[in-house]
């Protein structure tokens, strides 16, 4: 939608002077910064909704400048203080695996270029 204000020319013109200005205060050759990155819950089992939102949460921190052993070692550290000890955590672009986990306790995330599983393991005892 299109608005349109009614003003006199010299504000106008003042306007205009400012965007200029501001504008070439920039250098042109400005890269864009670290992106922050959406996750994308991959499922095939159902994962606990407050463990989900913990990891959306804890993810919101990281953009795609962040390496994977430190996504590794932040979401390990929250998963096992908030929901017990026996997670494990792998993070990154190229990487396969087979694993046992607990029902509920597994994710498999999308997360930008990297891919993210999280599962707990069972411990006996705990």
């Amino acid at each position: 939608m299109k608005r349109e204000e009614a003003s006199d020319s010299s504000s106008k013109e003042s306007k205009k002077s400012d965007v200029s200005s501001s504008q070439k205060s920039q250098p042109k050759n400005i890269v864009g910064g670290p992106r922050v990155i959406e996750p994308v819950f991959e499922q095939r089992e159902p994962l606990d909704d407050r463990i989900k939102s913990q990891i959306i949460l804890s993810l919101a921190t990281f953009t795609d400048e962040t390496p994977p052993t430190r996504i590794c070692e932040t979401l390990k550290g929250m998963l096992d203080s908030k929901f017990g000890k026996g997670w494990c955590v792998f993070a990154g672009a190229h990487f396969a695996g087979s694993c046992t986990f607990e029902e509920k306790y597994f994710a498999q995330i999308s997360f930008g270029t990297y891919s993210i599983t999280a599962f707990r393991i069972f411990i006996p005892g705990s």
